[in-house]
This record gives C-alpha cells, structure tokens and sequence, in this order.
C-alpha cells in the first residue's frame, strides 16, 4: 500500500520541483531537458484517470512554484489577506495545472507497444496545450516551458520561426527519449518478463533535430554571417523605475510627473531652457491609467503639440489606444513611443 502511494505521488512531484528549478529565479535550466522523466515513468501502465491525476499534481507542484509572485501582488498591492492571497494562488496554480494532467491522460491513452508514436505526438500535444492556455479565456501564458532556456541562446534561435513553442517541442522530446532510454534500462536491470525497446530509431532522429536546432542557433549567432539581407529595426524601450508600492499612489504621482524645475523651487524660470520639454529625457517615469492626454502634458509642463520623442517632431499626434505602445520612424530609425495611458 505504502509502495504504491509512494509511487503515485513521488515521481510527478519530482517532476513538478524540476521543472520549477529550470525556471528563475533558481535558473537550473538543464534541468527542464529531463524534468519530465519521472513523470513520463510513472505513466507506464497507467489508466487515464491515474495519468491525469498524476499530471495535474505535477502541475500543481511546477506552478506552485512559478507563480509565487501573486501571493505579494494580492497581499501588498491588492490589501488582500494573505490567506486568501495563497488561495487565490493555489487556484489559477490549479487551472494552470489541468493542461498537465490533459496531456498526460491523452498520452495514456494513445496505444503504443514500440513506443515510437508516442516519442512524436507527446511533444506535439505539448505544444497544443501551451497555445490553448495562452489564448483561452483570455490567456495566460505564465512559464511555457520553452521559457527556461532563455539563458541558452543557441536552442532558442528557433523562437524567430517557430515562437517559444519550438523550444517547448524540443524540450519534451528529450525528455520523452530519455524516459523511454530509462524505461529500457530499468527494464534490463530489473530482469522483468515485460521488455522495453530501446528507441533505436526515435534516439538518434531527436538527436539530428536537436543538432539542426544548435547548428542553426549558431549560425544566426555567428558574427561572420552574411546579414546584408536582414532587415534590422531600431526600437527604444523604456523600462520605469518606479516601486510597485507607489506608482497607484495619487500624491507620488502628482511629484514626479511635475517638471524638475517646479519641484525643485516652485516657481517657473525666468530664462533657460525647460528641462521637462523632453519628457524621455526624464527619469521619473510613472505608470498613468485613466487621464485624459491633456491633463497629463499640462502637468508635465510640456506644450500639447509638442511630441513625447526627443528625436520626432512630424508626428503630434496622441494614440488613439492608449494601451498600446507608439511605433515612431525617425530620421534615426524607428522609435518606441509609450501611450498616454502607459508608461510616462
């Protein structure tokens, strides 16, 4: 009874610590290329019902993990209990982790004695899971799988054809290889009847795709390579540095969207040019939502045809979404201008 609790339980909370571990802030990265393996052992033999529980608690323990920071959103900014905060984030952990268990009690039930079908269809139906739970109900598409590598910069070129989802397919076929190589070896060693078939063909198939992946991260990487064709887009990002404590609060808001000068010694200057007539080249950036475009540039002190970008002056222009960043050409490129109701 004891051996078979254990064996339910232990191997997808193996792999849902894991995959946890390969994402930051731990950032084990290696991990996630055999993360899976306990759990794709487990599976063997398993009804769908016992497959997809054992997924979703594997899921449970990796988005657990992942998602800790709703805890501190909830209970420092939402003034939410932090009982109910954790509750809130055992929840979407919970909705998060059913796309596991779907994955694991579709692949139980999948017939397969040589094991090959399985090696090609669990990574596809991985991928197809990723996509449904970023874009249904909305989307949420917290640690895709293919996120933890992002320190591995050769296996994510591909993201350029294939999105992040090429990266999560190689990543659960070397995990689905390297179950299976497991599952042989204990076989042997254990001298059961039952035999298990090394993946002869399946092995060195996923080994030449992996190869192709690096070979191509390389050559994109490669400082030699011909890039005449390439077309290459200048952008300019601008990361707030505001505490998420302070920018909803009303009093913080009004001091530092106030030009330097007005904070500074109260009163307007005689002579000189005004430092706030650039609002990109003012550090106190602060996240403003619900203003009227007029509002914000008479607090700012900025005159309201004059445009957000030091570079720009042919386009005056507010957005009309003010949720979605500008995209300004400039005679040095092309330019990314924050909305009115983004980051100002």
């Amino acid at each position: 009874m004891l051996y078979r609790f254990g064996r339910l339980l232990i191997p997808p909370v193996a792999s849902g610590l894991l995959l946890a571990l390969s994402f930051p802030s731990f950032d084990f990265e290696s991990l996630a290329w055999i993360g899976l393996v306990p759990l794709l052992l487990a599976l063997r033999g398993s009804s769908w019902k016992t497959a997809f529980g054992q997924g979703w608690l594997a899921g449970l323990m990796f988005f657990s993990v992942t998602l800790y920071w709703v805890i501190n959103a909830m209970h420092e900014y939402g003034k939410m209990p932090f009982a109910v905060s954790f509750l809130v984030m055992l929840l979407l952990a919970g909705y998060c982790a059913l796309f596991v268990g779907l994955f694991t009690a579709i692949l139980a039930t999948i017939p397969d004695r040589r094991g090959l079908l399985r090696t090609w269809t669990a990574p596809a139906l991985w991928v197809a899971l990723e996509w449904a739970r970023t874009y249904l109900f909305s989307g949420f598409p917290w640690a895709l799988l293919g996120y933890s590598q992002y320190h591995n910069l050769t296996v994510i070129q591909i993201a350029d054809v294939t999105g992040v989802y090429g990266v999560s397919y190689m990543l659960v076929l070397a995990n689905v290889v390297a179950a299976r190589v497991a599952s042989a070896v204990i076989a042997r060693i254990a001298d059961t009847e039952r035999s298990v078939p090394l993946p002869w063909i399946a092995a060195p198939l996923a080994m030449a795709l992996l190869a192709g992946v690096v070979g191509y991260g390389q050559w994109r990487l490669s400082p030699q390579r011909d890039s005449a064709g390439d077309h290459t887009v200048r952008i300019g990002l601008v990361q707030p540095n505001v505490d998420q404590a302070q920018k909803w609060d009303a009093a913080y808001r009004r001091g530092t969207t106030r030009p330097p000068h007005r904070r500074e010694s109260g009163r307007e200057p005689t002579a000189g040019p005004r430092p706030a007539a650039r609002a990109s080249r003012n550090a106190n950036f602060v996240m403003r939502c619900c203003e009227r475009p007029s509002v914000m540039l008479a607090r700012s002190g900025r005159p309201s045809g004059e445009n957000s970008s030091s570079d720009s002056s042919s386009d005056s222009s507010m957005p009309s979404n003010w949720n979605e960043p500008q995209m300004k050409r400039t005679a040095g490129g092309t330019s990314v201008s924050p909305s009115a109701c983004g980051v100002m």
